[in-house]
């Protein structure tokens, strides 16, 4: 038994999909407005971002995340904090740079998975290995892999 529809309709990666239709898009009219939007973060306390960083959450980052298989909301939203705070950084770094950068390379380091993986082992040995002394033993074993 063939379905047709299966058989027809073809496969979306969504990733690719979230980089072609959000991610290079926002770049681009970064790079058009990079005066404009450096102001508006440097000045975020002026301007009312919970209503943009909720409409994020709740069009964006909240079905992306269910997509994944996250579902608790306080989740969600912490996520989509740390991941906005760190696109961000790389968009200063980039407008701080002169767009310099071409957008495909910049949409890449913002979404590439296996470097965020990267990243966040890397953050992981730091705490399990605490060299400062800032972790007591029960908060570095919450941390290791069972």
């Amino acid at each position: 038994k063939i379905n047709l529809l299966k058989d027809t309709v073809p496969r979306i990666d969504p990733d690719k999909y979230y980089i072609d239709n959000f991610i290079i898009p926002y770049l681009n009219f970064i790079k058009k407005n990079k005066l404009v939007f450096k102001v508006f973060v440097e000045n975020l306390q002026t301007f009312n971002v919970d209503e943009y960083y909720n409409s994020l959450v709740n069009n964006v980052f909240g079905p992306l995340l269910l997509q994944k298989g996250i579902s608790d909301k306080i989740a969600i939203k912490y996520i989509s904090k740390y991941y906005l705070s760190g696109v961000t950084s790389v968009v200063m770094d980039w407008i701080n740079n002169n767009c310099q950068d071409e957008i495909d390379y910049i949409s890449n380091i913002i979404f590439d998975d296996h470097k965020r993986k990267i990243c966040n082992n890397i953050i992981l040995e730091m705490v399990i290995q605490d060299k400062f002394g800032y972790f007591s033993e029960s908060e570095k074993n919450a941390f290791k892999w069972n």
